[in-house]
């Protein structure tokens, strides 16, 4: 018997149990994101810098599907946004724009420190519209 699975076996009480994973698998896309996140923070990217598919593929040794997943879900969130001449960027924050998100984040951050601030019950228009989804068929 190979000297591992001896081991496992005495870590595990004698049993041939599975060793619980210590890292929780990441994605590719995620790592993506992360790596495009990072560059934006730090400057890596700047604010306004056109994105190409084929320059970032190289950079990251990844593949324009993984790529192309990863920037479509940056897009949703706001982070990039296309131009009207179709190219993709980082995108450009206002001044005003990044105050409101800041008054936004310190009300938040102010109420959850208020015990059941944010355990209010939601608007009925708000209630309904799951209901009005429910009923849409595939």
């Amino acid at each position: 018997m190979d000297k591992a699975v001896r081991e496992n076996r005495a870590a595990n009480g004698g049993a041939g149990r599975l060793t619980a994973l210590q890292e929780p698998q990441v994605s590719l896309r995620s790592r993506i994101i992360e790596s495009l996140r990072r560059a934006i923070e730090t400057g890596v990217l700047e604010p306004g810098a056109r994105l190409v598919e084929r320059e970032l593929c190289e950079q990251l040794k990844v593949s324009r599907t993984s790529l192309r997943e990863a920037l479509g879900e940056l897009q949703a969130e706001g982070i990039l946004t296309y131009s009207p001449t179709r190219r993709l960027s980082v995108s450009v924050i206002s001044p005003a724009d990044a105050e409101n998100a800041y008054r936004i984040r310190g009300t938040l951050e102010a109420l959850s420190q208020v015990p059941g601030a944010l355990d209010t019950e939601l608007p009925p228009r708000i209630t309904e519209i799951p209901k009005r989804d429910a009923r849409i068929e595939p």
